[in-house]
């Protein structure tokens, strides 16, 4: 197993993913045992499994971890995002209103369903997978490259947004949907190029940096996501410093 990251060593994510699957353990045992949480803390947690199991794939992504074997934590998105909407609709009537918290577009959520879906078709999930996923998803309508990634996806019914919700970070990705086929390889890496110094203003900008276990890897899982979708020859930027490449390839 060669590390796909350059910047950190093998045994800090080593490390880190140990640390992380113990954290997601003891969230799991609390969820098995929901009759002594609240309401609101079992969708907390339910929340909070979901989070930490996309930092799980992407520090295995980081690790150099085989694609195939990121399958099961694929999986286990789709049946902690089912438990989170099943004690969700149990929150008292005067409570419901909460839900906007886990459920509204922000551009954090935005961009975690992103890497989900990248994940998602870089292993194989099924369709049955991929429909359930997009409908917990939902946000219809409202931001124009997400609705057009999952009507790629098979939900071909979907109304499709004019406008972008992140037009600073996402604007030149949507370019490269509106171009020619043809035109679309040169898009993509210049959205690649100016990735990361487009970032300053996100979580985990120069997290390389800090003294902490705070670093994941730097990978645009949405350009992997796009170039798998509509089939973009990616020869002219597979070996980009911010592409999944093994999403795509699965290698």
């Amino acid at each position: 197993m060669m590390v796909r990251d350059p910047i950190k060593s093998k045994e800090y994510f080593n490390d880190n993913i140990a640390f992380r699957l113990e954290c997601l353990s003891e969230d799991k045992a609390d969820l098995a045992n929901p009759e002594i949480l609240k309401p609101t803390v079992r969708v907390n947690i339910s929340v909070g499994v979901i989070g930490d199991t996309l930092i799980l794939l992407e520090l295995r992504y980081s690790r150099g971890d085989a694609i195939a074997d990121m399958k099961e934590d694929v999986q286990q998105l789709l049946t902690y995002r089912r438990l989170q909407a099943a004690h969700a609709d149990a929150l008292p009537e005067e409570d419901q209103s909460d839900r906007i918290m886990w459920e509204r577009l922000t551009q954090d959520r935005y961009e975690l369903f992103l890497q989900w879906l990248a994940f998602a078709v870089g292993v194989g999930m099924d369709a049955a997978y991929i429909k359930e996923t997009i409908g917990f998803m939902d946000n219809q309508g409202l931001d124009a490259l997400f609705d057009r990634i999952c009507i790629q996806l098979g939900d071909t019914n979907r109304p499709v947004a004019d406008k972008l919700l992140y037009k600073k970070h996402y604007a030149p990705l949507l370019k490269v949907l509106d171009a020619e086929p043809s035109d679309r390889p040169a898009l993509m890496k210049n959205f690649l190029d100016g990735w990361y110094k487009n970032r300053k203003d996100r979580p985990g900008y120069d997290a390389h940096t800090r003294d902490n276990d705070g670093y994941y890897g730097y990978w645009c899982y949405e350009a992997a996501l796009v170039t798998r979708l509509f089939d973009i020859d990616d020869s002219c930027y597979r070996d980009h410093r911010y592409y999944p490449a093994a999403l795509v390839h699965g290698d």
